[in-house]
């Protein structure tokens, strides 16, 4: 029976303490696939901003990262040392995956802008879960309005949206998927109306350069005019097909394709339809 007792009390002793050194692992997983991913943003060509890992706290259970995106012009050059955002993940490490929530940081570069126009509080943010075989990011955009300054006057209303991407590491693949309320924007004469847009894309990596996707953008609503023209349509419908195949010759052959659906178009101009 003490043989039973001390096996017993060793196993969950082990058992304990690989509970217990798992979270570390994960945070030490989740670290490299980060630093990993920023290399490869940053190397990919014709991208127009550089990430920067500017701080790493990491404990056993948690973590708190800071990056900064830099924007970049056309020929890949660095634009106003100001055009930047920051960034700040909150990871909390679990036995085989994390979680994070990140949110923009209000750095001076911005904090006029966001105070004016914001509330003191930038309406983007996110939130996921990683693992070893699975990434999941979940983008959050919060309704707003803006006042723009000037003779013109006006209003811009932005509605929710909200987009998740999944990752599967190994295989290489991903699925976009999400929805935006849509907006309004009335400028002196001018109107301009977005109703909810869906989009889904999925695709998967044949190289480091070339990726293979399916895209389908649908918007419920379409709505522009001023003084002399106006264009309305109930439905727009955007589809897009990249594909290379590669016969038995080793020849490979490039397919692309995309769509443009319109539902009930409408136009006039001075009143004539």
């Amino acid at each position: 029976m003490n043989k039973l007792i001390t096996g017993s009390v060793a196993g969950l002793v082990i058992a304990g303490g690989a509970a217990a050194y798992m979270p570390i692992k994960v945070g030490d997983t989740v670290q490299t696939q980060l630093q990993q991913a920023v290399q490869s943003a940053n190397t990919q060509p014709g991208n127009t901003f550089q990430i920067e890992i500017l701080d790493y706290q990491k404990s056993a259970y948690s973590s708190e990262v800071i990056t900064r995106i830099h924007l970049k012009d056309q020929t890949g050059a660095a634009t106003h040392p100001d055009d930047y955002l920051e960034l700040l993940h909150k990871i909390d490490h679990g036995i085989s995956s994390a979680t994070f929530k990140s949110e923009v940081v209000v750095t001076e570069n911005i904090k006029e802008i966001v105070d004016k126009d914001f509330n003191g509080k930038v309406p983007l943010h996110f939130d996921g879960e990683v693992s070893m075989d699975k990434a999941v990011v979940n983008s959050y955009l919060d309704a707003f309005t803006l006042t723009p300054e000037g003779p013109q006057g006006g209003e811009i209303k932005v509605r929710p949206a909200n987009i998740r991407l999944t990752y599967q590491i190994d295989q290489q693949q991903y699925l976009l998927q999400g929805t935006w309320n849509g907006a309004d924007l009335n400028a002196n004469s001018d109107h301009l109306t977005l109703g909810s847009l869906k989009v889904k894309a999925t695709g998967s990596q044949l190289s480091d350069y070339i990726w293979r996707y399916q895209s389908q953008i649908n918007l419920a609503q379409f709505d522009f005019g001023n003084d002399t023209i106006n264009l309305n349509s109930q439905k727009l419908q955007l589809s897009d097909n990249f594909d290379i195949e590669q016969n038995s010759e080793g020849t490979d052959s490039i397919n692309y394709n995309s769509t443009i659906t319109l539902n009930s178009l409408s136009a006039s101009q001075y009143q004539q339809s």
